[in-house]
């Protein structure tokens, strides 16, 4: 193997990528219409869009972690999936940065991928952050999947490794995805298409979860079933049902969206007027500032120990507002006892692990 000459087209690749000799963007500047501070508006907007969604995402991620109600394997695939969001949010901020240093808003333009060398790679990035959203996911659905099938066993299960290598999938697809668009030509139309097909055949997965799940449980309320799970089993299947019961809602929120901003930028290939190629680009880039915000608070509204936790999270940050110091409110009462002593309500992140220990003490 010829490591000058691999080093070589790698080189000559990246070139390519990060200068104006790539043959697939457009290599054009549309004129800067009369009533070009309209776009300013439409750029503060979206950075408006941005701000809000790193703020939602912020609050939704410290409720996820600090109510500890999910299986360890899917608390890492979620945030694997999570990161994706605020680093497509990033690039999107450098190239207006840039756009604005130079006294032109980016609303203005009318092309999908920059050829402009200073925000060209970012250009590239933000579209190959998209595809690792879609690795995440498929992960995910993977091992929602796996816990839904070896609903015994999974329980006691430690996949740790998984992060990596998800976090190895993304960079792969990641690449691959700005190669073939780069260097092979390959359609963004297709890319997008496949995409968009795939996420709604993961929906059909989470759906086949969620119905197998559903139908264990009410087999298990059944005296003389054929079948008796056991006490880790009922555990698991209890944490699958809630788990299917937070991320579908979501995902086929976010699969609308997908299909709305998919929708936008194919409504942008066919539209000649650069009117109407402004305007689907708008929305298409206003669809992709939302997807955070959307995709963590959805399973926060579907989760009732979540949205109790960030009620309590809100109520304290509007008493710290008021009077400038942090009061905590108690969202259950702990110190609640019986007439004979015994403690009734526990803190959330105790209940699970005595509920568990409480079951099996009575099967013994």
């Amino acid at each position: 193997m010829n490591i000058k000459y691999l080093f070589s087209k790698a080189y000559d690749y990246l070139y390519i990528i990060l200068t104006d000799e790539s043959p697939y963007c457009y290599n054009h500047d549309s004129p800067l219409p009369d009533n070009y501070k309209v776009f300013y508006v439409i750029d503060a907007a979206e950075l408006l869009i941005i701000f809000v969604s790193f703020v939602v995402v912020s609050i939704n991620v410290y409720v996820f972690l600090s109510v500890k109600i999910f299986h360890r394997n899917t608390v890492r695939m979620f945030g694997c999936m999570i990161w994706t969001f605020p680093a497509m949010q990033m690039t999107r901020i450098h190239v207006i940065y840039v756009y604005w240093s130079k006294g032109r808003p980016v609303a203005s333009l009318d092309y999908f991928f920059n050829c402009n060398p200073e925000v060209q790679f970012s250009e590239y990035l933000r579209f190959g952050f998209m595809i690792s959203y879609y690795v995440a996911l498929c992960t995910l659905t993977f091992e929602r999947l796996i816990a839904t099938v070896f609903l015994e066993t999974y329980e006691k299960k430690e996949f740790w490794w998984t992060v990596f290598v998800t976090l190895a999938l993304q960079a792969f697809f990641c690449a691959l995805a700005v190669y073939f668009i780069t260097i092979r030509f390959m359609s963004t139309t297709f890319i997008f298409t496949i995409a968009l097909l795939f996420q709604w055949t993961l929906i059909l997965i989470f759906l086949y979860c969620k119905r197998t799940n559903e139908r264990r449980y009410m087999q298990s309320k059944l005296y003389n079933h054929k079948y008796r799970y056991s006490l880790t089993a009922m555990f698991q299947l209890s944490d699958n049902i809630r788990a299917i019961k937070c991320m579908v809602p979501g995902i086929i929120i976010v699969t609308a969206l997908n299909s709305l901003a998919s929708a936008s930028y194919f409504a942008t290939i066919l539209s000649v007027d650069i009117f109407w190629r402004r305007l689907w680009l708008t929305l298409f880039n206003a669809t992709i500032c939302s997807y955070a915000a959307v995709a963590a608070t959805i399973p926060i509204y579907f989760t009732d120990v979540y949205r109790a936790r960030l009620i309590v999270i809100l109520k304290t940050s509007s008493r710290w507002l008021q009077t400038g110091r942090i009061t905590p409110f108690e969202d259950r009462r702990k110190t609640l006892k019986t007439l004979g002593g015994t403690q009734m309500v526990f803190a959330l992140e105790d209940e699970g692990n005595i509920y568990f220990q409480t079951l099996i003490s009575s099967w013994k």
